[in-house]
């Protein structure tokens, strides 16, 4: 699932998590303090954003359920 809460804003922010609650939390408290914010729940979702978008900054869930959260990590810091 990927999904998007944008506008010009302060900072695109991108949240990678496969707990809905958690992402529930945060995307309350991030688009209230007037941030862009995109969501992925699959690896494959957070590269595509990363690939379209400017991300300032990468909240990513670490025990990711269905991937390799270090890979995410490693392939950003590859292709930043």
């Amino acid at each position: 699932m990927h999904s998007t809460l944008h506008s010009n804003k302060l900072a695109n922010i991108l949240i990678v998590n496969d707990d809905q609650e958690n992402t529930a939390v945060l995307r309350t408290l991030l688009t209230r303090s007037d941030y862009s914010v995109y969501f992925a729940s699959r690896i494959e979702d957070a590269l595509n954003t990363i690939e379209h978008r400017q991300v300032h900054l990468l909240i990513l869930n670490i025990q990711l359920k269905t991937a390799n959260a270090i890979e995410l990590c490693k392939q950003v810091k590859t292709n930043t």
